[in-house]
């Protein structure tokens, strides 16, 4: 039992029934789509409660509950019987106005920009056009001058190398924000068929390098939850999102990069990036 409400872990049983809902009244983001929550549900001390019209997610990690994915009559009735003081994460512009619809004065909101998802176009990552993008194009073609380098998609085979580039990049990197996705990385790995992921492997002078994996969000929107290199040397992350965008289906026009979690630096680099746009997040607290 979590803050009255009866939850469980999740588990590949509940993609069906999660994804119906989240097609149907899903907003888009990443933080609701069900690969997400499979995969950082350890990190983030997820439990799921789920009825026929709604699920909600309890973070243990955040101490709140993810903004109820449903239909608008069973969100209101779930944040009914929300004691006063609890907290709700991850609601988007179009949750603020589901709010205003039906349960009005009951949240007070705040913008949190440590969980908004970031946006990229697929053409300009692959063009990388115009002024905007000039640094960004320099070191792509800085990299193709003075590397051998080609992108492959990733296949079952691969998938070992790939668990090696990662575990070389966590040995490298410094750890912030309390969660550190080494789990969500396992999970992506050991269930990737029935995750529905896909990605590319980047090799550089005839060895694996980088790569990024990901899972569609929609018809058009595609979730990169994965991009890791050995060392990431400059030119390497415009290559490998530029080979990502080329090799991604025919219908995907953009690519969601997930959140920044507050870290300076990881949000430095998202900005650097130039996204086309930002899902902006929110989080509340029942005042009544």
């Amino acid at each position: 039992m979590t803050k009255g409400f009866s939850t469980r872990p999740l588990t590949l049983g509940d993609r069906d029934a999660i994804e119906t809902l989240y097609q149907t009244y899903g907003r888009g983001d990443s933080a609701h789509a069900f690969p997400s929550l499979f995969l950082w549900q350890e990190d983030m001390g997820l439990s799921l409660y789920l009825t026929g019209n709604l699920y909600a997610l309890w973070s243990e990690w955040k101490g709140m509950w993810f903004f109820p994915c449903g239909s608008d009559g069973a969100k209101a009735d779930f944040l009914r019987r929300l004691p006063p003081g609890t907290g709700v994460c991850y609601l988007t512009e179009a949750d603020r106005a589901c709010l205003d619809r039906t349960l009005p004065g009951t949240f007070t909101l705040a913008e949190a920009p440590g969980d908004s998802e970031y946006l990229y176009d697929r053409q300009e990552m692959i063009d990388l056009p115009g002024r905007r993008f000039a640094k960004l194009r320099n070191l792509y073609r800085r990299l193709e001058r003075e590397h051998d380098l080609s992108i492959v998609p990733l296949t079952g085979e691969t998938l070992p190398t790939v668990a090696a580039i990662a575990a070389d990049w966590k040995g490298e990197s410094t750890r912030e924000g309390g969660v550190s996705g080494d789990r969500a990385t396992a999970l992506l790995l050991d269930h990737w068929t029935g995750l529905g992921a896909s990605g590319v492997l980047l090799t550089l002078d005839g060895e694996p390098w980088a790569a990024a994996a990901g899972f569609p969000l929609g018809k058009d929107d595609f979730d990169c939850c994965f991009q890791k290199a050995k060392v990431n040397i400059p030119g390497v992350t415009e290559y490998l999102r530029a080979g990502l965008a080329r090799l991604a289906p025919e219908e995907i026009r953009r690519f969601n990069y997930e959140e920044d979690l507050g870290l300076e630096g990881l949000r430095l680099m998202k900005t650097r990036l130039r996204p086309c746009a930002m899902i902006t997040m929110y989080t509340g607290v029942k005042t009544g």
